[in-house]
Order: structure tokens, then C-alpha cells, then sequence
């Protein structure tokens, strides 16, 4: 855990339970100096897990939301709205570069 955030967070004491393979890859990094504590390991893994799992339920949240009856109407909407607009820019562009983009 960065100092940074070890000054926002209340820390709360508690034993964990660690099968014999996870302890010894612990303390393996930290004789390797890429980790200083088991808390710190432990902080980070748990971190990183946890916005793994928030980053997977805002991605559910969206794949359900694009097949919403109500968003995908509000997007044709908006898609019909900009459609002059779009087409009126198109012109423009072909005007000052020809058909393709301009370099």
C-alpha cells in the first residue's frame, strides 16, 4: 500500500489464514525485496482484486445496458438528430480536401 493511501485508511488488525504455498510466496517476495511486509502484499493483492471485480460489474452494467429497448431508441434519437449536421460536415470536408481526409 502506498504511504498516500495508508494515510486516508483506518486499518483494522485481523489473522488471515494462508495455505503453506501462499505464505512461503510471500515471504519469498519479501526476502526478494519486491514487497516490505505481508500486510503490504496482502494490501496490494486485495487492491488490485478488488477493482478487478468493481471494473467487471461496470462492464456487465454495460453490456446490459446496450441491449436496453430504451437506451438503443434514445441512440437512434440522437443519431437522427446529428444526421444533417454530420452530412453538412462531410460536404465541407470533401470541399476544402476532395473525397478523401485532408493530411
Amino acid at each position: 500500500m502506498s504511504i498516500r493511501n495508508a494515510s486516508r485508511r483506518r486499518t483494522i488488525r485481523t489473522t488471515v489464514a494462508l495455505s503453506a504455498d501462499l505464505l512461503a510466496f510471500v515471504d519469498g517476495e519479501i526476502a526478494e525485496g519486491r514487497a516490505e511486509s505481508r500486510n503490504e502484499l496482502l494490501n496490494e493483492a486485495l487492491e488490485r482484486e478488488l477493482r478487478r471485480r468493481r471494473s467487471e460489474e461496470i462492464d456487465r452494467q454495460i453490456l446490459a445496458a446496450s441491449s436496453d429497448p430504451a437506451l438503443l431508441a434514445m441512440e437512434q434519437e440522437v443519431m437522427k438528430d446529428f444526421e444533417a449536421a454530420d452530412r453538412d460536415e462531410w460536404l465541407k470536408l470533401d470541399e476544402d480536401c476532395g473525397p478523401y481526409p485532408c493530411e
